[in-house]
């Protein structure tokens, strides 16, 4: 029972400081404030993207015929990001965080929209 108690306090206790990142807005806020977990969202970001996108592609592979409406699909599904060799975290935190504060106007946008416009602005996939 103790450890049970123990495990709801501590769940609350980290839940209170748990910052949601739903738009620009925040993302920005995140930029300014806590940088240490703007690069958290941005590496949690980039991980996902490069899972789904992994995804999608062995998926497309799979399929015994491709056409052209299974590509353009796939164009839909993944951003053009193509990070270059060598590519460090710190450049991707800073290439968003430039970009929000390039285009404020957009700031009340969702998240997938300011990560994949500022990455696929950056390093397009030649």
């Amino acid at each position: 029972m103790r450890a049970i108690l123990a495990t709801v306090v501590l769940f609350a206790a980290t839940s209170a400081h748990a910052e949601m990142v739903y738009d620009g807005n925040a993302l920005w806020e995140l930029c300014q404030d806590n940088k240490p977990y703007a690069t958290g969202y941005v590496a949690g970001w980039l991980d996902k993207y490069a899972n789904d996108n992994g995804a999608v592609q062995v998926d497309f592979l799979k399929q015994k015929k491709r056409d052209e409406r299974n590509d353009a699909l796939s164009k839909d599904i993944t951003a053009n990001i193509c990070l270059p060799s060598g590519f460090r975290l710190a450049q991707g935190v800073d290439t968003v965080c430039i970009f929000l504060r390039e285009h404020p106007q957009n700031r009340h946008l969702t998240t997938m929209y300011q990560m994949t416009t500022a990455l696929s602005e950056a390093w397009p996939c030649k």
